[in-house]
């Protein structure tokens, strides 16, 4: 008698381990795709840029740089919007200074030389 399988008990079993499976795949999927894709981050830092938004594309493209850290092309593009960024306050010209020397710093990490 206990050598005989219950199909219920290996039929849900397997269900749910081939259902956690493909949960898996779909997180890692989306993950991988959408998640860490620093390109759209950078495509709509474009955009605002060619609105003349300079500050949120700056924003989006500290995205872009977060995610992909090591790519000189995001940095410059950030370099650039920072650089056509008009301050409203003293405060925030210095913050933006000192962000710019960041990125500076950070644009030699990744292109050393």
């Amino acid at each position: 008698m206990a050598s005989k399988l219950n199909r219920k008990f290996i039929f849900v079993v397997g269900g749910f381990s081939l259902a956690a499976v493909l949960l898996l795949v779909a997180v890692i999927l989306v993950n991988q795709l959408w998640l860490k894709n620093a390109e759209r981050h950078v495509r709509a830092g474009d955009e605002l840029m060619a609105q003349g938004k300079a500050r949120e594309a700056y924003s989006m493209y500290g995205r872009a740089v977060g995610k992909k850290p090591d790519v000189v092309r995001y940095i410059e593009k950030m370099e650039e919007a920072l650089g056509k960024v008009t301050a409203d306050t003293p405060a925030q010209s210095v913050e933006d200074y000192r962000s710019l020397m960041a990125l500076k710093r950070q644009h030699t990490r990744a292109q050393p030389g």
